[in-house]
């Protein structure tokens, strides 16, 4: 018996092609890969925009430390402390004397007396109160004659000859501004202005009694 050849038949070699044959998708694989790439980059890069924006946050809060220390520098250069009042110092005119009580001792001479005078005068020192917007004159006033005298201040006043509007009205004396001496007899008199005198301004002190004139005395607070 003849061996027959396999027949062959139209298009079967297109039906078993290797063409038709079903591949795996590459492009899905290829994504898979990339994917933890992309997500690694995205991440470092919204770390470093994180880290970013909070330095520049710092740096416009946070004064340099530079301006600090020069600021605190020139504060403590500045403080100065405040000097206490002295007595025949000299200050800006315009402010207010601060409560102290002065010691002068100063003796006012007669000069419209007719001689010495039968009183002499003493100014023995200056209290000023500001809490009672008050300035006290003590004055130790003596009897240096032989009969008894009955006299007052016609006027005692503190004059600026610069400003009129610093001029006082003649202080008010304890107990009346009249006094009865007897000879050798003194009495502690006491005048009151109701003010409060500015530092820095030379007052003329100006003294009077009904008969007799005294030397004007410059005060300065």
């Amino acid at each position: 018996m003849d061996e027959q050849t396999p027949r062959s038949y139209s298009g079967e070699e297109h039906y078993y092609s290797p063409k038709d044959k079903i591949k795996p998708s590459t492009s899905r694989s290829s994504g898979r890969r990339l994917l933890p790439i992309f997500i690694g980059i995205t991440t470092i890069l919204l770390v470093a925009v994180i880290v970013l924006g909070a330095v520049i946050v710092h740096l416009l809060t946070t004064p340099p430390q530079t301006s600090s220390r020069a600021q605190g520098s020139a504060t403590s250069t500045t403080i100065v402390p405040t000097p206490s009042a002295t007595p025949g110092s000299t200050a800006t005119p315009g402010s207010t004397a601060t409560s102290q009580t002065i010691s002068k001792n100063l003796t006012i001479p007669c000069v419209d007396c007719g001689g010495s005078g039968p009183i002499t005068l003493e100014l023995n020192k200056i209290v000023i109160s500001v809490s009672q917007n008050k300035t006290l004159f003590y004055f130790t006033i003596t009897n240096i004659g032989s009969s008894d005298i009955q006299e007052y201040f016609s006027q005692i006043q503190l004059q600026n000859p610069e400003d009129a509007s610093m001029t006082t009205g003649d202080g008010q004396g304890d107990g009346g501004a009249g006094w009865n001496l007897g000879p050798g007899n003194n009495i502690i008199h006491i005048t009151t202005f109701p003010f409060i005198p500015k530092q820095g301004v030379k007052y003329t002190l100006l003294i009077k009694t009904d008969y007799y004139t005294y030397q004007n005395e410059t005060l300065t607070f």
